[in-house]
């Protein structure tokens, strides 16, 4: 956060040093031309002369000043990127050894979950999810559109069916029973991914 900071002011800090590099630079040139004000012409053309040489030397010193800090800059930005790249693949590994279960089970038009009926799901971006799905009563199944989950169609006493799925955005999802008309008549409930 503080590195964001640092590079939003980083042109305002470049315009001030350089508007004080200009005019103490400006300044030199002013002093030099009023001390040899009385001398002949010819003087008057060299001090000029190495006047401008000193003017190109300072905006070379500058601009080689300008680039090593904005290397040093683009360095750091680098390094940065590659820190968080490393931490964000880190977590993901993390989040792949924790795989979050839930398991649902469904009556004729509901699911069920710890007694609730058509409870709100939570799981997290880009952690895997194993979701196991029972009929209590009729057959049904379990889908999300959005995400692509779609477990295999169950009826009662045959047994479960299991899907497993990472979810790639965040968001509230509907899930809901695919079979005939259990969806219209309230099979549905919502997911969200955080």
């Amino acid at each position: 956060m503080q590195q964001k900071t640092l590079n939003s002011n980083l042109p305002l800090f470049l315009l001030a040093i350089s508007l004080i590099a200009l005019t103490v630079l400006f300044a030199g040139c002013t002093k030099a031309k009023t001390q040899v004000s009385d001398t002949t012409a010819g003087e008057n053309m060299e001090v000029n002369e190495a006047d401008d040489s000193m003017m190109n030397d300072d905006m070379m010193n500058d601009d080689m000043m300008n680039d090593d800090m904005m290397n040093d800059d683009m360095m750091d930005d680098d390094m940065m990127d590659d820190d968080m790249m490393n931490d964000d693949m880190m977590n993901d590994d993390m989040m792949d050894d924790q795989m979050q279960t839930i398991s649902l089970s469904g009556k004729n038009f509901a699911f069920l979950m710890n007694g609730e009926e058509n409870p709100t799901l939570r799981v997290k971006k880009g952690q895997k999810v194993s979701l196991e799905f029972v009929s209590d009563s009729g057959f049904h199944d379990f889908v999300v559109d959005e995400l692509g989950v779609a477990t295999d169609r169950v009826r009662d006493g045959e047994g479960s069916t299991t899907v497993e799925f990472t979810p790639e955005k965040t968001g509230t999802f509907e899930y809901y029973c695919s079979v005939g008309e259990h969806r219209a008549n309230g099979m549905k409930g919502t997911i969200i991914v955080e």
